[in-house]
């Protein structure tokens, strides 16, 4: 696809396909170089990318911030589209189903129960109209479980954002002061200074960001497409 793409706007485009042996050989070297604790999907992806594009430029540009700027990511629209049915929540679906999923464990490997559980759980926390605490337990992965640290020690209202001023089209916002930040620019600035490659975020000039904050917001959702404006 990338290819194509390429060709069609006349870019070079380069591809490496690596096997799993290769991968797997050098999954130490590349944990060394985050140098803490860290787990992204793509980190390791990343860093191969970043290798290949040093032996042709000194200076890479990045994408980052547009998810978050310009409503990309998929559980945005999820949020505005499952708001408006969150009455169902209040017959206690999310705990039946957990209650149900602990007696028949072998429903835990059932596709569709596990949508009903995800479907369920949501409508549960869009009751709060704190958007963090919403955002923050729907990006948690454990959900139905109790996390001792987060739960001892963190607070889940993150002060730098007033939740009383913002509603469901702002949910890019938390992502671009915790997510952003703490995750998707950590994995890149590592991957590519573990290679000596320079690595810019053009969606992240203060111009850029100006603009988009901006915009109304049928100009970056609407209809299902996101990202619009792009």
């Amino acid at each position: 696809h990338a290819q194509k793409v390429a060709d069609a706007i006349g870019t070079k485009h380069e591809a490496k396909y690596l096997n799993t042996e290769e991968i797997i050989s050098r999954v130490e070297e590349i944990i060394n170089y985050w140098d803490e604790p860290f787990a992204d999907s793509s980190q390791i992806p990343t860093f191969f990318v970043s290798e290949l594009a040093k032996k042709q430029v000194t200076v890479s540009l990045s994408g980052d911030g547009a998810d978050e700027f310009a409503n990309g990511y998929s559980d945005y629209p999820i949020y505005d589209k499952f708001k408006k049915v969150n009455f169902i929540s209040k017959f206690g679906l999310n705990q039946f189903l957990v209650l149900l999923s602990k007696i028949s464990p072998t429903l835990n490997g059932n596709t569709k129960f596990k949508k009903a559980i995800n479907l369920s759980y949501l409508l549960k926390l869009l009751n709060s109209k704190n958007l963090n605490e919403i955002h923050a337990k729907w990006r948690n992965k454990f959900r139905n479980v109790e996390l001792p640290l987060k739960s001892n020690y963190i607070k889940l209202e993150d002060s730098f954002l007033n939740p009383n001023n913002l509603g469901f089209d702002y949910a890019g916002y938390y992502d671009a002061l915790a997510y952003l930040p703490d995750d998707i620019l950590v994995k890149v600035d590592r991957a590519a200074m573990a290679v000596s490659l320079e690595s810019r975020a053009p969606f992240l000039d203060h111009r850029v960001l100006e603009f988009l904050i901006a915009l109304p917001m049928e100009y970056k959702y609407k209809n299902g497409i996101s990202k619009r404006i792009l």
